[in-house]
């Protein structure tokens, strides 16, 4: 038992803790896009149609299962998918939020931080993934002073 769970854990892709984190993100959006795939928000859906709002959901649901599936063995150009699918349906989200903001009485600012927020961790994470460490096809962006040294940070 304790050798499998190692194993599991092991294939893990490094840094673990961001891609448990991810993965959690992830699960977030899947089951924040479900329920409303069925049940859409009167106030967002009487805003911008039942049309679009079942396309946010659909964008949740697809980016949340795609970077769920993708996000713990580190299928980076699968999980680019994830964060653009999840990035428009935030900017989707930003754009409501801000229309009511501007349109009906309150204040909805709070939400608008927030969704930008996640749209910036979103970038983050995009930027992370077109980087060296999950594309290994990438060169190394570190100089080495001595050819040992790069070899042995590639041999890691």
């Amino acid at each position: 038992m304790k050798d499998s769970v190692k194993r599991l854990w092991l294939k893990i892709r490094e840094p673990r803790t961001v891609s448990i984190a991810m993965f959690l993100a992830y699960v977030t959006m899947l089951f924040a896009g479900i329920p409303v795939l069925f049940d859409p928000p009167g106030t967002l859906q009487g805003l911008i149609g039942s049309v679009s709002m079942t396309s946010l959901a659909i964008l949740l649901v697809l980016g949340g299962g795609i970077g769920s599936i993708a996000a713990l063995p580190g299928i980076y150009w699968l999980e680019m998918y994830a964060v653009l699918s999840v990035g428009l349906a935030s900017a989707i989200y930003l754009f409501i939020v801000l229309t009511l903001h501007f349109t009906t009485g309150g204040n909805r600012l709070l939400q608008a931080s927030f969704v930008v927020a996640v749209m910036l961790g979103l970038f983050a994470r995009w930027v992370r993934l077109r980087e060296r460490p999950y594309s290994p096809n990438r060169p190394l962006k570190v100089v080495y002073p001595d050819i040992e040294e790069a070899l042995d940070h590639i041999t890691r």
